[in-house]
């Protein structure tokens, strides 16, 4: 059985490698080389094949990947922190999808931040906001028990955290000046985010679980 799923993960990364990483031309219709692929394509190809052939340990799979956002990889572990520590604000609804379209979102927004360099947040600032989250919990224990049952620790989480905090300023700068209501600030933040799914690179790979 180990032989077989070999043989299968083979036949994978030989139907894969010329679709991800193929640079084609008139006069060269077929030409695939390791040169060719990117580090994005092998992002895309790593990922495809742990789509088809989930990494495990023992019987229990690790993680899975939900989607591809301009090259960074949104996970199954990603969503479930995400919803369980209450980083994502989603009205009326506990759905998945859901869940994960506003990670998708928050990556495409972070990708333009990276771009701008907005103020990066004071270590006191995460603090407040880390607190923040803790604070959502009956005790201390429950906490804990998130992060292990998410698969993230506290330093990964200051991480997003700080991300976070990096979005909202450039949102603050950007959608501030003139003064505006804050439905239209919404508005204007909607159609902007829309503009970016339109002209990015998003792969949805899996639907992701409760």
């Amino acid at each position: 059985m180990k032989k077989l799923g070999l043989l299968v993960a083979f036949a994978g990364v030989v139907t894969l490698y010329p679709l991800v990483c193929y640079r084609g031309s008139r006069t060269k219709p077929f030409r695939v080389r390791m040169s060719n692929c990117v580090p994005h394509d092998l992002i895309l190809l790593v990922f495809l094949l742990s789509l088809l052939f989930p990494f495990r340990l023992g019987a229990e799979i690790i993680d899975r990947a939900l989607a591809v956002v301009s090259g960074v990889v949104i996970t199954q572990s990603d969503a479930t922190a995400a919803a369980a520590l209450g980083l994502v604000m989603i009205e009326g609804t506990s759905d998945p999808a859901d869940v994960l379209s506003k990670l998708v979102e928050r990556q495409l927004m972070l990708t333009e931040v990276d771009r701008s360099l907005p103020p990066e947040p004071t270590a006191e600032a995460v603090d407040q906001r880390l607190q923040s989250v803790r604070a959502h919990f009956p005790s201390a224990a429950a906490y804990e028990a998130v992060l292990k049952r998410t698969g993230i620790d506290e330093r990964r989480l200051r991480q997003m955290l700080r991300d976070d905090l990096r979005i909202e300023a450039y949102l603050d700068q950007r959608f501030s000046v003139p003064p505006l209501t804050a439905e239209r600030r919404n508005a204007l933040i909607r159609d902007w985010v829309t503009g970016l799914r339109r002209r990015s690179d998003i792969m949805y790979l899996d639907v992701p679980r409760s």
